[in-house]
């Protein structure tokens, strides 16, 4: 509805807006479904990330600012243990867009043999 009413407005603004938009209606269809998800990982590899039910960025969602500063900005699903951080994270090693992708494609492969 702001989109609208404001589509002759500026144009950065409303970009921005959407991003942001996009981001929280993901969030919430994730949310939702989150739950239903099983990861192969093991508890003893990476136990302290899927206990919390986090969320990892990939691909070019990771590479929108707007995007993945809200994924990273809301809390773990387990704030009480002392190292939860965000509830997102994204790899600082591996390049966002296609590649990070493609990364994450073969990480969940190999984790599930």
């Amino acid at each position: 509805e702001y989109l609208i009413k404001n589509i002759t407005k500026d144009k950065k603004r409303l970009a921005a807006t959407a991003q942001l938009y996009i981001a929280q209606g993901l969030y919430e269809i994730i949310k939702r479904h989150h739950a239903d998800i099983k990861c192969p990982a093991s508890e003893a590899s990476f136990g302290h990330l899927m206990s919390q039910q986090s969320i990892f960025l990939a691909g070019g969602i990771a590479n929108n600012k707007i995007i993945s500063s809200f994924f990273e900005s809301k809390p773990a699903r387990n704030a009480s243990r002392s190292d939860a951080g965000g509830g997102a994270y994204k790899n600082r090693k591996a390049p966002v867009g296609d590649a990070g992708l493609s990364f994450g494609q073969i990480f969940y492969h190999l984790l599930s043999k």
